[in-house]
């Protein structure tokens, strides 16, 4: 009997020693370094869209008028046209108005707004 007390008594130590580092103490250090760690992967992440968006090519209003004035001249001087520079004359001749396109400032005030309200997140 004795023997099936002190091994309950032990086996009971055990299980108290055991999960006895389950419960840890939280320090204030501990809150604010996962404060900074989320802050910084929202950061990261943050900058991986922004790098992506300024790898992406836009058409601009300007590109399209140099288009434009490129098919005029080539058809002027009689140079023969490719199938694209034969649409835009097309369209030119029937007087359909051009595409309305940003022009390269407005395009960067645009990203501008875009990833500052992105870095507002974090």
């Amino acid at each position: 009997m004795f023997r099936v007390l002190l091994s309950l008594t032990l086996l009971g130590m055990l299980l108290w020693v055991s999960t006895a580092p389950a419960v840890a103490q939280e320090f204030a250090t501990d809150r604010l370094f996962m404060k900074q760690h989320k802050r910084t992967l929202c950061e990261g992440r943050v900058q991986r869209e922004v790098e992506a968006e300024q790898e992406r090519p836009v058409f601009t209003g300007e590109q399209q008028r140099q288009l434009e004035l490129d098919a005029w001249n080539r058809k002027r001087k009689g140079i023969p046209l490719t199938s694209g520079q034969q649409g835009r004359l097309q369209q030119m001749l029937q007087g359909a108005p051009p595409p309305r396109l940003p022009s390269r400032q407005e395009i960067n005030r645009n990203k501008t707004y875009r990833n500052r309200a992105l870095e507002r997140q974090c």
